[in-house]
């Protein structure tokens, strides 16, 4: 086993100060977009038209995540329309990215 050095202390410290600290689904990483996760049927007839017109989305590929092929696009991928749709219904880059494109095409 290694010996604790400075930097691996330190780097301890930091990762039990953020364990430590509460983390919210409201903050962690970005906003979680609420609306997504409610049934099809639960959305206000504009958001399933825009869902729908813009996006894409049919009930059985909004109530089952990964369905739609829209959601294998990242946002820079989205054409404008899209993009349009995506954000009137209340996402933003990052939120789109992270919670309906799942970084799929980031490269790390």
């Amino acid at each position: 086993m290694r010996p604790f050095t400075p930097t691996s202390t330190a780097a301890i410290a930091v990762l039990a100060s953020v364990a430590s600290s509460s983390v919210s689904a409201d903050t962690f990483p970005f906003p979680t977009p609420s609306f997504r996760y409610e049934p099809f049927s639960s959305l206000a007839t504009t958001s399933q038209n825009i869902a729908e017109e813009k996006l894409g989305y049919v009930e059985v590929t909004w109530n089952n995540h990964g369905l739609a092929p829209i959601e294998h696009t990242g946002w820079a991928g989205l054409s404008s329309n899209e993009r349009d749709g995506a954000s009137l219904l209340g996402y933003t880059q990052d939120t789109w990215d992270c919670f309906i494109h799942h970084y799929e095409g980031y490269t790390w």
